[in-house]
């Protein structure tokens, strides 16, 4: 399978690039690294990708497969705009996940308090 794309930072010292890896470098007058790595990660992306996979044992996707996705390249100013975009709906998304789990947690212990308290009899008094 195709796996997901991300962005490493520039002050990342060492590492090696594999034949499972595919290094990108956009022009960054031309392409948010942030948009790119988003497009990258769709479902329009990875299925133009899986189409590419070559590898008999070892099913692979490389640079020139890459090279060959058909993008929706904006002006860098929309490209920006969506990411804003995007990065709000994902702390919007964080913070529903912290609010949902804070509640399944509170349920969990009004659960237990309801069965200790079934259990020793103050329930039924």
């Amino acid at each position: 399978p195709i796996g997901k794309t991300c962005i490493i930072p520039e002050t990342f010292e060492d590492g090696i690039i594999l034949a499972d890896i595919v290094r990108i470098r956009p022009d960054k007058k031309i392409v948010n690294y942030k948009y790119l790595e988003y497009f990258l990660n769709t479902n329009l992306s990875v299925s133009q990708l899986t189409k590419e996979i070559s590898g008999a044992t070892r099913p692979r996707v490389n640079l020139s497969n890459v090279r060959n996705i058909v993008a929706p390249i904006l002006s860098l100013k929309v490209q920006n705009n969506i990411v804003e975009e995007i990065n709000i709906l994902e702390n919007k998304t964080k913070q529903l996940e912290q609010k949902y789990q804070q509640k399944l947690d509170n349920l969990e212990e009004l659960k237990k308090s309801l069965l200790q308290k079934a259990f020793s009899g103050e329930l039924t008094k």
